[in-house]
């Protein structure tokens, strides 16, 4: 019987061979899947952004900037945060046709993808008592996750670097 990262793993490229090079934050300590309370994965997603092109880095930012930069020994709590949070990373998903070119066959493609992925992979990791934390991207791949979660009535923490906050766009 396949476990649930035996049904996972195929989605997704592993962190070290993302443009990152990292899991996130680089743990020192290594967690197996089964382990693991918190699951990261990145969605380097970048075919509706309009303006300036780049969302499709974001998980490989995420990682590098965790990877070099987080500190992980809470003093006021007196302990660090690998003690409570078991992170482990699947690493990027695999999206077919993310590339360059962005017809309106290529988007639709991919969405349809996304739509039909996204919502099977959030649904392996809640079943496994795993929180999902998505890295994207850009924003619709926070539809599909949150249409899957929304019988669970989850809590969100959505940071967001949007350029429609430029005076060009009256933000």
């Amino acid at each position: 019987m396949k476990t649930a990262l035996d049904l996972l793993e195929p989605f997704f490229i592993v962190p070290e061979k993302t443009k990152a090079g990292y899991s996130f934050a680089d743990i020192p300590v290594k967690v197996t899947f089964n382990e693991s309370n918190v699951v990261f994965y990145g969605v380097p997603l970048d075919i509706t952004t309009s303006f300036n092109k780049g969302t499709s880095r974001g998980p490989e930012a995420i990682r590098l900037t965790s990877a070099r930069q987080i500190e992980t020994f809470l003093l006021d709590e007196k302990i660090d945060i690998y003690e409570r949070a078991k992170i482990y990373d699947l690493g990027d998903l695999r999206i077919p046709l993310n590339t360059k070119k962005r017809n309106e066959d290529h988007i639709i493609s991919s969405l349809k993808y996304l739509k039909k992925t996204i919502p099977v992979i959030t649904d392996r990791l809640v079943r496994s008592n795993k929180l999902p934390v998505i890295m994207g991207g850009e924003q619709t791949v926070t539809y599909y996750s949150l249409r899957e979660l929304s019988n669970i009535k989850p809590i969100v923490i959505h940071f967001d670097a949007h350029r429609d906050m430029k005076p060009e766009y009256n933000g």
